[in-house]
């Protein structure tokens, strides 16, 4: 499952990368709710993934973490 959440995030990153890049150039943002919508999702996963890293790697490796939000 988790392998299959790296991939997931991974193909959403470069999703996010490719709008922001076109945004940054100058594009022009034809449905910025969708924009919305798309970061929302990508800032969900990420919130995701490190609570997973804080709950079950850091503590795994000797590491207790003092900055969970």
């Amino acid at each position: 499952r988790l392998r299959a959440e790296h991939v997931e995030d991974e193909c959403f990153a470069g999703e996010v990368t490719e709008i922001l890049l076109a945004i940054g150039h100058g594009d022009t943002v034809e449905n910025a709710e969708a924009v919305g919508f798309m970061l929302r999702g990508f800032f969900e996963s990420m919130r995701r993934h490190i609570a997973f890293e804080r709950e079950h790697v850091l503590p795994a490796i000797g590491i207790i973490d003092q900055g969970a939000i």
